[in-house]
């Protein structure tokens, strides 16, 4: 189970699959979270180990990190995760769930030791410089990189790992258009300090994104402060599962728009 995408990219989940049936994998379904492509929905993939005649199903997330999606969308206890599905349908004899990450692959960690050490390479000698804050810049607006350290919550890939950064009367703001709807709200700040009291909630706002084929999706977007340039912050999440995550995020590299 990967995770899908409305963006044309999906065709990688469907050329997968051919490989895979190239190779004589004929166990082997593809399936993702978000049913994009259509063939790799649950009850597409729940029809298609039927109609090959397999009963015993063994579940693995197709990601780099066996988290929420793993732990929740593919193995958890709710009526719509891909166990409680396969098991619901009642045509197999056993459904298992393997919860470990594509990274926990020695031939995957190979291949990010690789490929990073080419982007530092390609990097050349590089300065550290102070963080900037809002004082160093004049008041206007910017498109800046945003940068997370998850895979699965980051900025849309229309727009390019950029969002739009507002600065004025001191302060800084960057909106950013996410992936799809399933984040509900964010938090500038610690998981922990999210389920306070009083914590105020950044609510999301809806925005439309373009991909480079034409075709458009509406998804949800926020507005973050920002304290300053070039240094990490926690920013905390929750999506449609209701639970609450860390992470760090940091906002870079602003140009005048």
């Amino acid at each position: 189970m990967g995770h899908g995408t409305a963006h044309t990219a999906k065709v990688s989940y469907s050329q997968m699959a051919s490989v895979m049936k190239d190779l004589n994998y004929a166990n082997v379904f593809i399936g993702t979270v978000e049913g994009e492509p259509e063939e790799t929905a649950c009850e597409a993939v729940i029809a298609a180990v039927k109609e090959a005649g397999y009963t015993k199903v063994v579940l693995r997330p197709l990601m780099v990190v066996a988290g929420d999606h793993a732990n929740n969308d593919m193995a958890g206890e709710d009526d719509d995760s891909w166990k409680s599905m396969f098991e619901a349908d009642g045509s197999f004899e056993s459904v298992t769930c393997q919860i470990a990450g594509l990274g926990r692959i020695d031939t995957i960690e190979q291949l990010y030791v690789s490929h990073t050490q080419d982007a530092i390479d390609s990097l050349g000698s590089v300065d550290t410089a102070a963080a900037t804050t809002a004082g160093d810049l004049e008041d206007g607006t910017y498109s800046a990189v945003f940068d997370t350290d998850s895979s699965m919550f980051h900025v849309n890939e229309a727009c390019d790992g950029r969002g739009t950064l507002t600065v004025k009367d001191g302060k800084m703001t960057i909106h950013v258009s996410l992936v799809s709807q399933s984040i509900v709200n964010l938090y500038p700040g610690t998981a922990e300090d999210a389920q306070k009291s009083g914590a105020k909630l950044l609510e999301p706002t809806k925005d439309t994104v373009t991909y480079s084929d034409g075709t458009s999706e509406e998804v949800y977007g926020f507005d973050i402060p920002v304290e300053a340039l070039d240094q990490e912050f926690d920013l905390a999440i929750i999506g449609t599962k209701g639970v609450w995550y860390d992470h760090k995020v940091s906002v870079s590299d602003p140009v005048a728009e």
